[in-house]
């Protein structure tokens, strides 16, 4: 179920990089890039914490580590 949850994440990773890139080539306002790197910063690290949480909770150390 957490896999699942990365999907904004590759959504708005690559949708963040490709406003900045289009608002800075066109030079268009400056609002444009930070609202670009705020959604590419917004999905890097939204990927980050579900794929650290799904690591920490992965059932398969659940047999690595015998108690």
């Amino acid at each position: 179920m957490r896999v699942l949850a990365l999907i904004p994440a590759m959504i708005l990773t690559p949708g963040g990089l490709l406003l900045y890139g289009l608002t800075a080539y066109y030079k268009k306002h400056w609002i444009g890039m930070f609202i670009g790197n705020c959604l590419f910063q917004g999905g890097a690290y939204m990927g980050y914490v579900i794929t650290l949480s799904y690591t920490v909770t992965c059932p398969c150390f659940k047999y690595a580590y015998p108690e």
